[in-house]
């Protein structure tokens, strides 16, 4: 990871504040620095699940990927 960014009382999935929800964005380092099947995205993501479920017992954690780009996926409307 490169840096992250907390947001404490808010959450953007919900769209909703409240002293018990938070959200957090994580950047990652550039492609060429992650060299590698361990280092991909979908990787990562499922190395923080695995490490909250046995950590965090006692709050629900989700973590996803970044929403697509509008205009560059497949439904995007640019042929």
């Amino acid at each position: 990871m490169a840096h992250t960014l907390g947001n404490p009382g808010r959450s953007f999935v919900l769209n909703a504040i409240g002293s018990n929800l938070g959200s957090m964005f994580i950047t990652l380092k550039p492609f060429d620095q992650r060299r590698g099947p361990a280092l991909s995205a979908d990787a990562i993501a499922g190395h923080l699940r695995q490490r909250i479920q046995q950590e965090i017992l006692e709050a629900r954690v989700n973590v996803f990927g970044a929403p697509a780009v509008d205009g560059l996926g497949n439904a995007g409307g640019s042929s």
